[in-house]
């Protein structure tokens, strides 16, 4: 639902390790224009296992080193959350009003199949930050979560194909 006086926005990430880049695009849909581009932390400082939470487990056998992880998963989709809903107020104190958020990141895909455990800690980590953002944003947004539509759980996504 569009809000009156505000300008139609959409903020768009791309997921990383940690991180995402974040840009605010605004005006009609058919000619956007870039309004901010900025790097979002996704970490909790608290907590160093949420800036790599694969690396931290990934000498553990690949089913014990997904519990491990789930465990900083809260924490991590709880910064993106806030970081999320930080844009959005900036973006309406502008006078824009976010009716959209789009996150692009590392595809879904059989981790089990990656015999390298460094380089399933990467490609599990690319899955989880997308997978966070967009539960963050779609909570962010006010809408209630579509798993169907926005993401499996994330474990669901590390057993795929098994």
């Amino acid at each position: 639902m569009r809000r009156a006086g505000l300008n139609q926005a959409a903020i768009g990430f791309r997921a990383k390790t940690g991180r995402a880049i974040a840009v605010l695009l605004a005006g009609p849909i058919d000619s956007p224009r870039a309004v901010r581009r900025l790097e979002v932390t996704l970490t909790a400082p608290d907590l160093p296992a949420t800036a790599q939470p694969f690396h931290e487990v990934m000498e553990l056998p690949w089913e014990k080193a997904i519990a491990a992880a789930r465990k900083t998963e809260a924490a991590i989709e709880a910064v993106a959350a806030q970081a999320i809903k930080q844009l959005v107020r900036e973006a309406r104190t502008a006078g824009l009003d976010v009716t959209g958020i789009g996150v692009v990141g590392s595809q879904d895909r059989d981790l089990s199949a990656i015999g390298n455990p460094h380089i399933r800690a990467h490609a599990a980590e690319g899955i989880l930050f997308r997978h966070v953002l967009a539960t963050a944003a779609w909570l962010a947004l006010g809408l209630r979560l579509r798993p169907d539509r926005v993401t499996a759980s994330f474990t669901s996504s590390c057993r795929l194909a098994k």
